[in-house]
C-alpha cells in the first residue's frame, strides 16, 4: 500500500488549478476543472487521429442536435431510433438526455447525467442487433487528459460490441477546459482534476448505470467494467464500492487508488499490465490484485500459462469469482494493441489485443446474486 501510496502521490504532481465546470451547447466534450493525467503522461491522439479510427464523418468533440426535438418529453429509449433530446428526472435530483450523434455510426449518441447539478456527459453505441433483446453492458473509462471518444478510438470496442451483441458507454471525465480530451477521474489519490476538486464520479457512473437500465434494454446479470490507467483506478473504486452492480471488471495499467477495498462481495477482477509501465508501475498493480485476492477469498495457488512474453495467473475465489493478471514482458503504459499511435516517447506492445481479451474474460461472468 506504501508502494501504491508513493507511485500515485508523484503521479498527482502534474495536477494544475482548478475550475468551473460546464458543457456548452452539444459538445461531447469532459467537464472542464483541472489539468494533466498523471497516469499517462501525454495527451490522447488528437481529433484528427480519432475521426479516422473510427470513420467519423464530423468533427470529433461535436454532437449535433436535432432542435425540433431538444425538448421532447418521450422516453430516453427513443433516442436509439430518432435524433430527439429527452429528458428525465430521479430520486438523487439528477436528469438526463439522450442526444444522437451525427456520424457514420447511427447506433451511437450522446447521454447528459446532471448529478447535483453538474453536466456530465457520456457516449453510447448499441449494437445492431439491439432491438428487444436485453444486452450486456460494458462501461468503458478513458485514462486521464483523455475522452471517452479517444478510448473507443484506441480500444475498438464498438466493433466488438457489434460483433457479440453488447451495449458500450463511454463516460467522459472531469477536464480542465484547455481541449476536448483532458478528462480525469476521482479515484481517490489520483487523478488531478477531478481528484483534486473532490469531484463525485462514483455518483455519476451510478446515475448512469440507473439511467441506461431505465432506458435501454440492458441485462443487469451481465453490466461489465473496464478502464485505462486513471479509468482502470477509477473501475477498481467503483468495484470497491458498489461491488453487487457488476458482475466483473477489467483493470489495464491501473491500481487501486483509494486507502481501504471492502467490497460487499467477491469481485472477479482482471489486471493487464506491462512489466515496464513507469507510469503505473507493475509493483503497484500486483500489490492491489493481491488485496484483491485477500477480499475475494482466492486460493494460493494460481494456475500459469506462458506464451512467448505473456504471463496469465488465474485464482479460484470465493462464490465462483476469479483473479486474473496479465503479465506482459517488457510492455510499456499504452493499451496493447491499439490501433492508434502511442504517446510519444512510449511503445504500443502488440503482445496481445487487450480489448478481445478483456470481453473474453468478462463474457464469461454472469451476476447469480
Amino acid at each position: 500500500m506504501e508502494k501504491r501510496r508513493a507511485d500515485l502521490t508523484a503521479m498527482a504532481r502534474s495536477g494544475a488549478a482548478v475550475v468551473a465546470i460546464a458543457i456548452v451547447g452539444a459538445a461531447c466534450s469532459p467537464v472542464p476543472v483541472g489539468r494533466s493525467d498523471p497516469s499517462t503522461s501525454a495527451v490522447e491522439p488528437s481529433a484528427t487521429a480519432r475521426s479516422e479510427h473510427s470513420g467519423a464523418t464530423s468533427a470529433p468533440s461535436v454532437v449535433r442536435t436535432d432542435p425540433a426535438g431538444a425538448n421532447a418529453s418521450t422516453p430516453a429509449i427513443a433516442a436509439r431510433t430518432t435524433s430527439r433530446s429527452t429528458t428525465s428526472s430521479s430520486s438523487s435530483s439528477s436528469s438526463t438526455s439522450a442526444q444522437r450523434r451525427s456520424t457514420s455510426a447511427e447506433r451511437t449518441f450522446t447521454v447528459t447525467v446532471t448529478v447535483d447539478g453538474h453536466p456530465r456527459s457520456a457516449i453510447v453505441h448499441e449494437p445492431a442487433s439491439s432491438v428487444g433483446t436485453a444486452m450486456p453492458l460494458l462501461v468503458a473509462l478513458h485514462g486521464s487528459s483523455s475522452d471517452g471518444q479517444a478510448l473507443e478510438a484506441r480500444t475498438g470496442f464498438d466493433r466488438l460490441a457489434d460483433r457479440f451483441g453488447f451495449v458500450v458507454v463511454y463516460p467522459n471525465g472531469v477536464g480542465d477546459g484547455t481541449n476536448a480530451a483532458s478528462g480525469s477521474w476521482n479515484a481517490g489519490q489520483c487523478c488531478p482534476p477531478a481528484s483534486s476538486a473532490g469531484i463525485d464520479d462514483v455518483g455519476f457512473i451510478v446515475e448512469l448505470l440507473d439511467q441506461l437500465e431505465r432506458s435501454l434494454p440492458i441485462d443487469h446479470r451481465r453490466i461489465y467494467l473496464t478502464g485505462h490507467s486513471n479509468g482502470a483506478m477509477m473501475v477498481q473504486r467503483l468495484a470497491c464500492e458498489h461491488a453487487a452492480r457488476f458482475a466483473a471488471i477489467a483493470s489495464v495499467a491501473g491500481t487501486l487508488g483509494i486507502g481501504r477495498c471492502a467490497p460487499a462481495r467477491a469481485v472477479s477482477i482482471l489486471e493487464i499490465h506491462g512489466t515496464g509501465d513507469t507510469n503505473v508501475s507493475f509493483s503497484s498493480a500486483m500489490d492491489s490484485l493481491a488485496d484483491w485476492r485477500s477480499s475475494d477469498g482466492c486460493g494460493a495457488n494460481a494456475h500459469m500459462a506462458i506464451e512467448g512474453s505473456v504471463t496469465t495467473r488465474t485464482w479460484q475465489c470465493q462464490h465462483g469469482a476469479d483473479v486474473e493478471s496479465v503479465e506482459i514482458a517488457g510492455a510499456e503504459h499504452p493499451w496493447p494493441g491499439s490501433r492508434v499511435a502511442a504517446p510519444t516517447g512510449q511503445v504500443t506492445s502488440t503482445a496481445i489485443d487487450a480489448s478481445s481479451v478483456v470481453w473474453s474474460f468478462l463474457s464469461r461472468h454472469v451476476d447469480t446474486g
